[in-house]
């Protein structure tokens, strides 16, 4: 069996993972592959160009008696130590062979008890009373064995010497140091690194990976595209709006060449909830009104403004540059009725302004609804049982709830 074959059984090990663990597998499917006789099984390399490789040794990989699901261990086990940037850190700690022993026993733990071999290092070959010390940083670890070394120096001599044996390939980290030490070629590795995790963090979730970001050293956070609330108000007004077709003297038939012809217009009849409850201030309902005004500019929009806080108190036209009025309300807030009362028009189409100081409404909204939440409340409640989309009224960035 050649190399070209070794690279297709990794490939294919890869696939199969990618199914039973897409955040995993979609970080090992885009990291470049390489072949390597003088590593032991499976190791994480730097390219020329600084770039984060797996290299593979195609004799282990062709003649190995683990099991796929060990194979993808393997695998696994590398990623973890690229997003614990423990190559990295090894330089911090004077003894290499103990950091990359307890380096071992924080990703070990993120294997599937299927994935483990009898060879990995775990917690259960520590002493008894050390096997609960579950998910801990490495330089936790690194004490406990300096610990270890004190208490029991022949056990720990045996651990060193069967770890050293069986894991040869992190002396290659030691050989990277003037790499990290390289603020161009450090970022290049950290900036790739980021990126893998975005791509694939984004895309997923779990349990297992929450508890990963809990311990993952300035782990970053899912990438959540930030984009203008007022975008998303201005193109929610446009997108629902509804195709009308009339006969117009301007535009004959194109097909019949008859007068009158057909035009098609897109018109929308939007209803304006505002929020005249106690909590609302003057400053915020200055704040709808803008917005209101600058929705009316748009052509061929009707505008129903709607006054509301336990009841609804005003329904009126709103007509485009009128001048701001007196609201009335400022009782409790509850959003039902004015949601109730929209549900009997046909088709509306609902944005609400408020400030989200109350509960969700518990009737099955059948419309497009729109809630525009001022930003000070944005921090204080969670809106994920809103029917609808939810943004927040602030100047440079949106969070959308739903």
């Amino acid at each position: 069996m050649n190399a070209k074959n070794a690279l297709h059984l990794i490939q294919a090990c890869i696939r199969n993972l990618l199914i039973q663990e897409p955040f995993w597998g979609s970080m090992a499917s885009m990291l470049h592959k390489k072949l390597d006789e003088n590593i032991t099984a499976l190791s994480l390399d730097i390219s020329d160009d600084f770039r984060w490789t797996l290299s593979i040794n195609p004799h282990f990989w062709q003649t190995t008696k683990r099991s796929e699901t060990q194979q993808q261990g393997l695998i696994k086990h590398q990623l973890l130590h690229l997003l614990f940037r423990h190559p990295q850190s090894m330089s911090h700690f004077a003894d290499a062979l103990y950091f990359n022993m307890a380096a071992d026993l924080v990703v070990n733990q993120f294997l599937l008890p299927a994935q483990f071999h009898e060879q990995d290092f775990s917690l259960q070959k520590l002493p008894p009373k050390y096997r609960n010390l579950a998910y801990r940083d490495v330089g936790f670890y690194y004490d406990l064995l300096l610990k270890i070394a004190t208490e029991n120096a022949a056990l720990m001599q045996e651990l060193c010497t069967k770890f050293s044996t069986e894991q040869k390939e992190f002396l290659i980290w030691a050989s990277w140091e003037n790499i990290f030490r390289q603020a161009s070629s450090d970022s290049l590795l950290q900036n790739q690194t980021e990126k893998l995790w975005q791509t694939c963090y984004t895309k997923n979730t779990s349990p297992e990976l929450e508890r990963l970001v809990s311990l993952l050293p300035n782990a970053p956070s899912k990438n959540v595209t930030t984009i203008s609330w007022k975008k998303i108000l201005r193109n929610f007004v446009k997108n629902e709006r509804a195709n009308v077709m009339k006969y117009s003297l301007r535009r004959p038939s194109k097909r019949y060449g008859t007068v009158p012809g057909l035009s098609h217009k897109r018109n929308l009849v939007l209803w304006i909830v505002v929020d005249t409850s106690a909590s609302i201030s003057d400053a915020m309902l200055q704040v709808f009104w803008h917005e209101i005004r600058q929705i009316s500019l748009q052509k061929d929009t009707q505008i129903w403004l709607v006054s509301s806080d336990y009841r609804v108190h005003q329904v009126q036209k709103f007509r485009a540059r009128q001048s701001p009025q007196i609201f009335v309300g400022k009782g409790s807030t509850d959003f039902s009725p004015a949601l109730q009362y929209i549900q009997t028009k046909n088709t509306p189409t609902v944005i609400y302004f408020t400030d989200g100081k109350a509960a969700a409404p518990l009737i099955k909204i059948n419309y497009p609804l729109l809630w525009c939440i001022v930003a000070d409340a944005a921090h204080t409640q969670a809106f994920d049982d809103f029917p609808g989309k939810v943004i927040f009224l602030q100047e440079k960035k949106t969070l959308t709830q739903k």
